[in-house]
């Protein structure tokens, strides 16, 4: 007897989340802003695992290159595993003073190349900068990246058990054609054949009439 395949196939498409924090604490800010003089510093690669998937770094000048008046921070993927070309991590830029008051917040929603940053140059005023930070002369600078890989589909196929082949036509015929079955039996040129009356009344007005 022929029997015919059933297979049951279905796909599953995945997001995976990378979550990073990191906080730039620097102390005694006045000292250090007249120390570094207006060139640009970075922070330490984040994170510091070395199987993570996307390494970061945070670059801060007190004094911007476009307006000395202004600090500019930008943030930069300088490490990545994977084919794709561009990253579009969800990230929060945030300085605070040590009482965790926030000074200047700003969210960056663009796409980052490998070696190339996205930030602003005129974060915050020099002067407003001071001013927040004068009890103690502390900056904390905090920054939150979220990446959401698409995990490539999977498709999950299943061999079923097997159906077997109709035998509907096959048991009409034995039904029908053969002689173990029958209600009613028709006698020709003296041989006797089994038949269903609800059958010959389907098929001929005679027997619909008996």
């Amino acid at each position: 007897m022929e029997t015919g395949s059933n297979i049951e196939e279905s796909m599953i498409t995945s997001l995976m989340p990378y979550k990073y924090a990191f906080t730039w604490v620097i102390n005694n800010f006045s000292n250090w802003r007249v120390n570094v003089e207006g060139k640009i510093q970075r922070s330490k690669q984040f994170p510091s695992g070395t199987d993570d998937k996307f390494k970061w770094v945070l670059k801060f000048n007190p004094q911007s290159q476009k307006d000395k008046n202004f600090c500019s921070l930008f943030l930069f993927l300088i490490s990545k595993k994977g084919s794709q070309d561009k990253v579009f991590p969800q990230v929060e830029l945030k300085m605070e003073n040590s009482n965790g008051e926030t000074i200047r917040q700003k969210s960056l929603k663009h796409g980052f190349f490998l070696q190339h940053g996205r930030g602003f140059n005129k974060w915050i005023r020099t002067d407003k900068l001071l001013e927040a930070i004068k009890d103690d002369d502390q900056l904390v600078i905090k920054c939150k990246i979220l990446v959401e890989e698409l995990i490539n589909s999977e498709v999950i196929r299943k061999h079923l058990p097997k159906l077997l082949a109709s035998t509907l036509s096959k048991d009409y015929s034995t039904l029908v054609d053969g002689q173990k079955f029958g209600d009613v039996t028709i006698l020709i040129d003296g041989h006797r054949f089994l038949a269903y009356k609800g059958i010959l009344a389907a098929r001929s007005a005679v027997f619909a009439a008996m």
